[in-house]
């Protein structure tokens, strides 16, 4: 969990981010799928967390020496980081000439050699290739790799003060010693901004915003299991005969087969569907929400 800092407040919605997020997503199939051709190895990118904060306080989380890209994204001003933890870097340079290093990396971190930055390009490349896939819907955005970096005090792209976006995945190269580390994206706010609007804007019309109030709320309920009731036109039984059932015994109701039923959850009727079967097991289809009135059945309850 991270701590809210009322010195900088949070300067994007949970929506913008959400769009953010979704892009995301293809960017890491598509690095995924790309980086682990390269290797000849299965490669997973896992997202671990997408996070507000200073400029200045992204620069002091990242080790010295670390492997950053600066990424150009016109026609946007500004550029996009990529850091790489500089000892998963060696261990995947390590990877693309043929070795199996094991989990423990290629040694103590180091800042890598000029053949060893010439092969980082390369990687890095297929990294931004994938980013520009995730944009392409967005709009007539061309990333390309404008350099590298190991020092990342030596990166001038944002004010110290200016918020950025940050996404986090957990990189990890399956095979002989499986190896894994972490590779952010960094998004200043002065191109974040302008890419979330394209984003607004590339994608159809949705519903109407909810109450801001309830979205905490709403977020919550989502993933809370509810049961349904399939409820069927009554059928009165006289109470000696409900006395006397047995195990075995048949009641004969009152509700045809082609007659919509009634879809509860608790007491409150929301769906109307058909009764059916799906294999061996009854089933119903449903076939509207219940916004109309009452069925000619249904008793209060």
């Amino acid at each position: 969990m991270r701590g809210y800092d009322f010195r900088r407040p949070d300067r994007f919605g949970r929506e913008q981010i959400r769009h953010l997020d979704a892009l995301h997503e293809v960017f890491a199939r598509r690095f995924s799928s790309g980086l682990g051709g390269q290797l000849r190895a299965l490669v997973s990118l896992e997202p671990v967390a997408l996070d507000q904060l200073g400029f200045d306080d992204y620069l002091r989380s990242m080790p010295n020496p670390t492997v950053v890209g600066v990424v150009n994204v016109p026609p946007l001003a500004g550029a996009v980081t990529l850091e790489l933890d500089v000892q998963l870097a060696l261990v995947l340079v390590d990877r693309l000439l043929g070795g199996r290093p094991g989990p423990g990396g290629a040694g103590d971190p180091r800042r890598p050699t000029e053949l060893e930055t010439f092969l980082l390009r390369d990687l890095l490349t297929t990294a931004v290739a994938a980013l520009a896939e995730a944009l392409e819907g967005v709009g007539d955005l061309r990333p390309a790799l404008a350099g590298l970096e190991y020092n990342p005090q030596f990166l001038q792209l944002a004010a110290p003060s200016e918020t950025v976006l940050l996404v986090t995945y957990r990189l990890t190269v399956a095979g002989d010693g499986t190896c894994e580390g972490l590779l952010t994206l960094c998004y200043p706010a002065s191109v974040a901004g302008p890419l979330l609007e394209q984003v607004s804007e590339a994608l159809p019309a949705e519903a109407p915003a909810q109450d801001p109030a309830t979205e905490p709320l709403r977020e919550l309920l989502e993933d809370i299991e509810v049961g349904l009731t399939v409820r069927l036109r009554d059928c009165p039984v006289p109470a000696r005969d409900v006395a006397a059932l047995r195990v075995g015994d048949v009641l004969r109701l009152d509700h045809r087969v082609d007659e919509p039923a009634l879809v509860a959850v608790g007491d409150m009727p929301v769906l109307t569907a058909h009764l059916g079967r799906r294999g061996r097991r009854l089933a119903v289809a449903v076939e509207a929400w219940r916004d109309r009135p009452a069925l000619g059945w249904e008793t209060a309850r």
